[in-house]
């Protein structure tokens, strides 16, 4: 005990050492913000989707002229790097100086004197709200000896060149269970999904001459099942970061369940079909190759299901802890194997340019997304819900 006193006391004179040795430079930075901006951008790399979609996000409004021009931005990481590749690619893109804990550190001096959050980037987000991933190109490039690599690993899965593939992952305890031992993440657990529902659109897929990739850099359990074309890359012992970047880059589409690896396949500009979704309110996420689904929310106390615009004019819509659910008395509902089948089929066929749709598809998809109409955090809506999916629930309309 005394000396994990001793280890707090020592950090804590390290701690105050540091501030005190920091003041002169972020004064410097506040004496300059009249004739320019120097902010710190912590770039979240510890978690996939926050690592790949913030930046994204940020870089396409930047070359879409939404930020200032008088500005500069020290990027800086977090301790924890959850892919080694994509901290690569990214340090072709933007500055990233080392030593990187010096940069994290004078960013916390930041926040602890006045005026810090005039030199903090805050507002990155992956949800792509103006739009622009669909008014720019990817800023995430692989090199040409990377893409030798990336088809010879291709070749060794067993997809030859030219033969259409998708990914698919369903979250799980597991990734976050390993990559942070010890914290609670408890809260997420109305996320996590059954991946065996899965095996009716794996199955159309393959009829259909696509290739199957299930992904996860840790799942809980192998697949239960199988069939031509499907490839269990998450727990064959193929699975490396490299092969996570590249294969999500080059699928036909990529299918998740709220996992981060499909925020990495918009950065990309790859279409994406999303199950499963909660909370609600983040329906607007994507572009106008994006569909989704919703988990349905069962009321006990009245017994029955809410409906969409009740979730989405309330805080139920924004709900992201499994104890708000509990506590309101609401059982999420996941989407049956049928649901999951039409979802997949439809961006299967919209790929493919073969989709037709219908006014009775177009009317229930302008009534859904009504209900998103004031919403003052929403720009530009372009996502789709599954056209069967609310034909098949339009009561909740």
């Amino acid at each position: 005990m005394v000396k994990d006193l001793l280890v707090q006391g020592l950090g804590k004179g390290f701690k105050f050492i540091f501030f005190c040795l920091s003041v002169p430079f972020i004064l410097l930075l506040r004496l300059l913000r009249p004739f320019i901006l120097i902010r710190f951008h912590d770039i979240n790399s510890d978690r996939i989707g926050h690592f790949s979609g913030n930046m994204e996000v940020y870089l396409s409004q930047r070359d879409a002229g939404m930020h200032q021009r008088r500005v500069i931005d020290i990027f800086y990481r977090d301790k924890i790097v959850c892919n080694v590749q994509l901290m690569e690619m990214w340090a072709r893109v933007i500055p990233i100086p080392r030593p990187y804990a010096l940069w994290r550190r004078l960013a916390w001096a930041n926040r602890k004197l006045p005026g810090g959050k005039a030199h903090e980037y805050k507002d990155g987000r992956y949800y792509d709200t103006y739009g622009v991933l669909e008014k720019t190109k990817p800023h995430l490039l692989f090199t040409g000896e990377e893409e030798k690599r990336g088809q010879e690993a291709l070749w060794a899965m067993g997809i030859p060149e030219g033969k259409p593939f998708v990914c698919f992952i369903v979250r799980d305890k597991a990734y976050l269970s390993a990559l942070m031992k010890g914290q609670d993440f408890s809260y997420h657990d109305y996320r996590d999904t059954n991946i065996e529902k899965y095996r009716l659109a794996m199955e159309g897929l393959s009829q259909r001459g696509y290739g199957s990739v299930r992904m996860g850099a840790a799942v809980k359990n192998k697949l239960r099942f199988s069939c031509p074309g499907l490839i269990d890359y998450a727990a064959n012992g193929m699975r490396d970061d490299f092969r996570d970047v590249y294969l999500t880059a080059k699928c036909s589409f990529f299918i998740f369940s709220e996992s981060g690896l499909g925020v990495l396949a918009m950065a990309f500009r790859r279409p994406v079909v999303c199950l499963d979704l909660v909370p609600m309110r983040l329906a607007h996420a994507g572009g106008s190759d994006y569909v989704l689904t919703f988990r349905k929310l069962w009321l006990k106390s009245e017994k029955r299901f809410l409906r969409f615009r009740e979730i989405v004019h309330s805080e139920i819509g924004m709900y992201l802890h499994t104890r708000q659910y509990q506590e309101s008395g609401i059982e999420l509902i996941e989407n049956t194997a049928e649901e999951v089948r039409d979802a997949i089929e439809e961006t299967a066929a919209r790929c493919e340019g073969r989709w037709e749709t219908n006014e009775e598809y177009e009317d229930l998809q302008r009534r859904f997304w009504s209900f998103y109409a004031d919403s003052s955090e929403l720009r530009v809506l372009r996502a789709r819900v599954g056209s069967k999916f609310l034909l098949q629930n339009k009561d909740l309309l």
